[in-house]
């Protein structure tokens, strides 16, 4: 290729990288606005302690990342368990209705994401990330399903989904 070819490539490039990233921010504030009018009348307990339960064992991981106590790591950001406890407690609240809040969208709109389509999207994003199912799992111990599960990509990807549909409905109407 000439320098003006592949200067033009580059150019597309951050083009397309420009309108995704406008894109995915103007969905960001589309979904900030629904859930701004979405009323959660009981939240689950179940998921409320999972989710809570989550957040402090990474804060536990970090800890441990880090190589110092869990209750060193604590005290070096001025804070306690109490203190923890409280802060993952509210944010599982707003993780909990966010997940409720896209749920609730999928089937308003019936959307579905089916196992396949699940998992295109999983290898689609090793693809991105240069990695295939076999040089993910030998670099990091675990499957892309597995790090899926313990990371709840389902919810990440039924949301882009959901929100490609919101968009275009508001884009039509």
């Amino acid at each position: 290729k000439t320098t003006e070819e592949y200067k033009e490539n580059v150019r597309k490039l951050i083009k397309n990288d420009k309108d995704a990233q406008s894109m995915a921010n103007n969905k960001q504030q589309v979904f900030i606005q629904i859930l701004e009018g979405a009323v959660i009348k009981k939240y689950p307990k179940k998921e409320l302690e999972a989710e809570k339960k989550m957040l402090i064992d990474s804060f536990k991981n970090s800890a441990k990342a880090s190589g110092v106590k869990y209750e060193d790591y604590l005290k070096s950001m001025g804070m306690t368990e109490k203190d923890i406890e409280k802060r993952a407690a509210d944010q599982a609240k707003i993780n909990i209705k966010d997940k409720m809040v896209v749920y609730a969208l999928a089937d308003k709109l019936n959307i579905k994401l089916d196992k396949s389509e699940y998992n295109k999207s999983l290898e689609k994003m090793l693809k991105n990330a240069g990695y295939t199912k076999k040089s993910y799992k030998k670099l990091s111990g675990q499957s892309i399903e597995e790090y899926a599960n313990k990371n709840n990509l389902y919810i990440g990807i039924l949301y882009d989904k959901v929100m490609d549909e919101v968009m275009k409905k508001a884009v039509s109407e």
